[in-house]
């Protein structure tokens, strides 16, 4: 810390110039020599210059035959100024959404947030976290979803999997979705893909406010407004969320119903109520290939 200077003063020192903390977060990664901390932070000579002679009096670096490196102490200050920084970047991107997000999440250990990814929604492509979500099921084994609305693009990327042999698909889903897909032009295949052990769909006659997803052990929430339209997607593998995830599908799951083949019309509306607890694995004899692009499911 600089003489007689507050610790909100150092946050200060290094949160007023961006060359400070690109420096700071460069040598986090490792030893550097002058030339490359200019070329990698755009700084000029002369203020390259300044900021290591100020990092220097605060004993934060050192020089040795490899360049500049942390001290310990460097090295501690490096690690919670980046942290605070991820957790104002997940800040900026979720304002004016936090009250979307299921309070379960926020009221879990908080450090798993700061290493979330975030997909928004941008003025070219409103469906951006959408279309992620769906991205995210390539090259997935499993896949578990808790939702009151699958989103075309996520059902193509299921369907795709499934039709490979690759991809075995769980879903605790409210009637709605069920009447949805009923009357979607997937409904045939889904008839067909229900007598599979790679496509099991469950009912829940229960509110489902959030959508959760696990492909394998990956863990992601789709937040929407109160239209069903996206506003963000939220990624992580955090061990403490995934479980989370886990014990939150398995809840709803063990006290919903499993949709048949023999209880699901396509093309005609369904209430979701025909459905039984037990059906037995059959082998799948129609194609599956084709899968044609609908439209949004929503509540």
């Amino acid at each position: 810390m600089g003489e007689h200077s507050t610790p909100l003063e150092e946050i200060k020192f290094l949160a007023d110039s961006d060359y400070r903390s690109a420096v700071l977060a460069r040598l986090n990664e490792g030893p550097s020599t002058r030339a490359d901390l200019r070329r990698e932070t755009g700084a000029s000579s002369a203020t390259l210059c300044r900021v290591l002679r100020a990092f220097e009096t605060r004993d934060w670096i050192h020089r040795t035959d490899r360049g500049y490196e942390l001290t310990p102490f460097g090295a501690f200050v490096a690690a919670g100024f980046g942290d605070l920084l991820r957790r104002m970047e997940v800040e900026g991107k979720l304002s004016g959404i936090w009250r979307e997000v299921p309070a379960t999440l926020l009221a879990l250990e908080p450090d798993w947030i700061a290493d979330a990814s975030i997909t928004l929604p941008t003025r070219q492509d409103p469906f951006t976290p959408m279309d992620r979500a769906a991205e995210l099921v390539d090259g997935t084994a499993r896949s578990r979803l808790l939702t009151h609305a699958l989103l075309e693009p996520c059902l193509v990327a299921h369907r795709h999997g499934i039709t490979a042999g690759s991809h075995r698909f769980e879903a605790v889903v409210t009637g709605d979705v069920v009447r949805a897909l009923a009357a979607s032009t997937h409904a045939q295949w889904i008839g067909t893909a229900l007598s599979t052990d790679r496509f099991e769909v469950y009912v829940t006659d229960g509110d489902v406010p959030h959508v959760v997803g696990i492909n394998d052990d990956a863990v992601y929430f789709g937040i929407a407004d109160e239209r069903g339209a996206p506003l963000a997607l939220i990624e992580t593998d955090d061990g403490t969320v995934l479980d989370w995830a886990a014990s939150t599908f398995e809840s709803y799951r063990r006290d919903a119903v499993t949709l048949t083949p023999d209880g699901f019309s396509p093309h005609r509306e369904t209430d979701g109520s025909n459905v039984r607890r037990a059906r037995g694995p059959e082998t799948v004899t129609s194609d599956l290939d084709h899968a044609d692009r609908g439209p949004l499911y929503t509540r």
